[in-house]
């Protein structure tokens, strides 16, 4: 929306990152109205204004994380597809009260496990939690790196598990952290 007036000249693909609502629905209903559409509203642990974007702007995306009590990372040791299921039973059951207007949940904030073996690790997490996010009807934005994570000898090793494939064929999406 252009300020003072109404055209919008194309879409973005733009979106916004909120831990509160803070002025979210500023954004959102004068957009709407506009006749165009925020891309995107991620939103932490605060998740119930998202239904109000979603009554807006059903074309927003939006994505989600809860914040476990677990922390926001994993230690990549043991067996990845136990961690994930632990995992996903506290997200899905944190997550069922928001699911009819979240699009996609993150299951993890900014993880760096150490070098090539813990990001490998982390692709089998991210696997395993998938698998169990499809059978339950949800969608997870996998991985949620941070600027600069992985490095490029990393990024081959998650790419050689299949994690892509797996989550491409369930309609899950990538997060990354700009």
């Amino acid at each position: 929306v252009v300020s003072g007036g109404s055209s919008v000249a194309s879409p973005s693909k733009l979106g916004v990152h909120t831990i509160r609502p803070d002025g979210v629905l500023d954004l959102i209903y004068p957009v709407a109205e506009a006749g165009a559409h925020v891309a995107l509203v991620k939103a932490v642990d605060d998740l119930g204004y998202l239904r109000l974007v979603k009554d807006a702007s059903p074309e927003t995306i939006c994505v989600a994380r809860r914040q476990d009590p677990s922390g926001s990372g994993v230690d990549p040791r043991g067996d990845p597809t136990q961690v994930a299921q632990a995992r996903m039973n506290w997200h899905m059951q944190a997550w069922e009260p928001d699911r009819a207007y979240v699009d996609y949940w993150e299951v993890l904030n900014e993880p760096d496990p150490p070098g090539v073996d813990g990001h490998r690790w982390l692709a089998e997490f991210n696997i395993a939690c998938l698998e169990i996010a499809q059978r339950n009807g949800f969608k997870l934005a996998a991985f949620s790196y941070s600027v600069g994570v992985p490095e490029w000898e990393e990024w081959e090793a998650i790419v050689e598990t299949g994690v892509f494939e797996v989550a491409k064929a369930g309609g899950h999406a990538l997060a990354l952290h700009e």
